[in-house]
């Protein structure tokens, strides 16, 4: 009965390490980071309560199939990071975030949370403070299956006050950089896009003639399924009744 007991406790310890996984990288499309960007002159609007009159997103898409070992079992995001740019005389002490699926209907949105930063310097602009930036979230899985295989991530800066300040997303490398199925989008309607498009439809496209991808990386932890787990219940059980 104690090795029973013994080997039952083993067995719900494993378990308990592999559901409690700790996040990592899942999607990067700046590899090698901020130094390895390219074309971070071109960005696009992706804020609220600035000097945009009416809020604006860029998002851009995750596509899981392309990821190895992202396909089994559960993906919960814990982690987005992102290259913007902003205007350093204003306060932003938050971001709104979203999580779109591939037919863009809304996961998970959330707003005002709090996040770091570190300054990158200006030279998209000598008016813009370029930075990195990085928020903490607990998206829960939509459904037993988890996230969807493709979806779409969307950061955008909040200013301290109406009128004032900006921010901007900017966009990725365009050299050996993981790519999702599509562009990135923006909804903006102050810039005549008030459903999901294209962002090259809305703005000029980067003179590479490439189509719009943001810079982004997002962390996840992954689960392993729900059969995997009873796997490992019904093998430690066999061992047990063999004891």
């Amino acid at each position: 009965m104690r090795i029973g007991a013994s080997l039952a406790m083993t067995l719900l310890f494993l378990v308990g390490v592999t559901t409690s996984k700790a996040d990592e990288l899942l999607w990067d499309n700046y590899p090698g980071g901020f130094e390895a960007l390219q074309n971070v002159s071109f960005s696009m609007s992706s804020e609220r309560n600035t000097a945009v009159w009416e809020s604006t997103w860029v998002v851009d898409d995750v596509d899981l199939a392309q990821i190895e070992g992202a396909d089994p079992g559960l993906t919960r995001l814990t982690r987005l990071a992102w290259v913007g740019a902003r205007d350093p005389g204003y306060a932003y002490s938050t971001v709104d975030v979203i999580v779109l699926d591939g037919e863009f209907n809304t996961i998970f949105q959330a707003w005002d949370l709090e996040y770091s930063f570190t300054d990158r310097g200006s030279e998209l602009d000598p008016q813009m403070q370029l930075y990195e930036g990085e928020v903490s979230l607990n998206v829960p899985t939509p459904s037993d299956e988890g996230l969807s295989e493709h979806f779409y991530i969307g950061v955008r800066l909040v200013g301290d006050g109406y009128y004032q300040g900006s921010g901007r997303f900017v966009t990725s490398s365009i050299d050996e950089t993981i790519r999702g199925r599509t562009e990135g989008y923006t909804r903006a309607a102050v810039f005549g896009a008030p459903d999901w498009t294209p962002a090259s439809d809305v703005w000029y496209a980067p003179p590479t003639d490439e189509h719009f991808e943001f810079a982004f990386r997002v962390y996840a932890e992954v689960v392993p399924e729900p059969a995997s787990l009873a796997l490992l219940a019904v093998g430690g059980l066999l061992m047990i009744r063999r004891r």
